[in-house]
């Protein structure tokens, strides 16, 4: 026998047994040498981290604000040259009080059109990111998964509860901070479009760009990093911060943020808080238009604002317990629970594991509906 056709020695217990290519590192069991054990990989850690959330958010603001801005500039140029200085020169108002009324109305439309572009760009930057940091399976990390019927009609009964809280909060930290809200007069700055226009631009546009950025993409990374509870507040300091000033506002969407979030986390499809967040901007919109009148409802909150809080509280609570209930499990090709599949992912990337929903239970689903409808009859009686 020549010494090609000798058997390599065999390594000492516990030493790497050497593999070609790219095969995973084998290492020998000490109880028995002959049965190689793998080695564990070390995982990545998720992403987003927080310095790169701050990084890439500020890359995300100045690419929506930056979009506004350009071609506001590029329309009141337009303007500027088919009309002259006094069509787009903005009227200082004379008691302090702004008001898009006052304005020139082609100056109040490029800002409108600015706005719809300016969101049509930060999608485009918030998908492109994604797909950059979390790679192959990058819309399902997002959450981009088709929600089961009851989530969505659940997100649609979460609907009084959320904007009567969020009501409630906002006008608890105006007064905290001694600032009151400004009243934003969307009729008067849509003054030449449909109201379905102001919907689009100001409830659907924010109500998925928003989401995907802040409940989709941030929240992957720091949920996965800094766990479910940290994950979730940092999110929402990121959700509110996008909304800049005033300040009590910003914290007054933080605050929707978590309640977003709940939703999200509860029902495993970023659909459920895209579908909240737009019904929520798109009624306040119709109520600016007069198209649905809500001054008698928002003036019977802030005249009861503990028992009405309490039941709009107790109504998501209901919500998210009944959407809890049927909350999806992760599951392997062979049907088996996979737990911790993909940390800080509501949808794991992987395409061969699935999420599987159960009925939701009947009594959380009654209790929701209940205390929605009896919401709704306070605030409309």
């Amino acid at each position: 026998m020549t010494g090609d056709d000798r058997d390599p020695p065999e390594p000492p217990a516990g030493e790497p047994v050497p593999t070609a290519g790219n095969e995973i590192p084998l290492v020998t069991r000490a109880d028995n040498p002959a049965v190689p054990v793998p080695v564990p990989v070390p995982r990545a850690r998720p992403k987003p981290g927080f310095w790169q959330a701050v990084g890439l958010s500020l890359g995300f603001l100045a690419v929506l604000y930056g979009g506004i801005l350009a071609l506001l500039a590029a329309l009141l140029v337009v303007v500027y040259l088919r009309a002259g200085a006094g069509a787009i020169t903005p009227v200082q108002p004379v008691d302090g009080a702004f008001s898009f009324a006052d304005q020139p109305q082609a100056l109040n439309d490029s800002l409108v059109g600015a706005m719809g572009f300016g969101y049509v760009v930060g999608l485009a930057y918030a998908l492109l990111v994604a797909r950059f940091v979390f790679g192959a399976g990058w819309t399902r990390s997002l959450g981009f998964v088709r929600p089961p019927a009851t989530h969505l009609v659940l997100a649609v009964v979460a609907i009084p509860g959320f904007m009567v809280l969020s009501a409630v909060v906002g006008e608890r930290l105006f007064k905290l901070f001694g600032t009151e809200p400004e009243p934003l007069d969307l009729k008067s700055l849509f003054g030449s479009f449909h109201w379905s226009v102001a919907v689009l631009v100001i409830g659907v546009a924010p109500g998925v760009v928003e989401e995907i950025w802040c409940r989709g993409f941030l929240g992957r990374g720091l949920m996965g990093r800094y766990g479910v509870v940290a994950g979730v507040a940092l999110t929402s300091l990121f959700f509110g911060a996008l909304h800049a000033y005033p300040f009590p506002y910003v914290l007054t969407t933080a605050v929707m943020g978590v309640m977003l979030h709940a939703a999200y986390l509860a029902s495993r499809t970023l659909w459920v808080p895209i579908t909240v967040h737009f019904l929520n901007n798109s009624l306040s919109v119709l109520s600016s238009f007069k198209t649905l009148d809500l001054a008698a409802a928002e003036a019977f909150v802030d005249a009861h604002q503990v028992g009405t809080s309490l039941l709009a509280a107790g109504s998501l609570l209901f919500v998210w317990l009944a959407m809890r209930s049927t909350r999806g499990r992760v599951v392997g090709p062979d049907g088996e629970p996979v737990p911790d599949a993909d940390p800080g992912a509501v949808v794991p990337a992987d395409p061969s594991l699935r999420v599987v929903h159960s009925e939701p239970l009947a009594v959380w689903v009654f209790f929701a509906v209940a205390s929605a409808v009896a919401l709704l009859g306070l605030l409309f009686r």
